[in-house]
């Protein structure tokens, strides 16, 4: 589906679409992603998320 498509049928102008992916992605990579972290104890998740994802990759070594 295209990103009109998507758009349309859930009932939003075709800019949020973009936006949700962006912020999608951004938390997926550790970061904050377009927006601000919405309380603190999400902000501790993704630092201590950060944490496991260099601890593994430091064991792998």
């Amino acid at each position: 589906m295209s990103v009109t498509e998507v758009s349309l049928s859930m009932n939003v102008v075709d800019t949020a679409v973009p936006r949700w992916v962006a912020q999608s992605d951004g938390e997926r990579a550790g970061g904050s992603g377009e927006g601000e972290p919405l309380t603190a104890e999400k902000q501790r998740i993704r630092q201590l998320e950060a944490e496991n994802r260099q601890l593994r990759e430091t064991t792998r070594r």
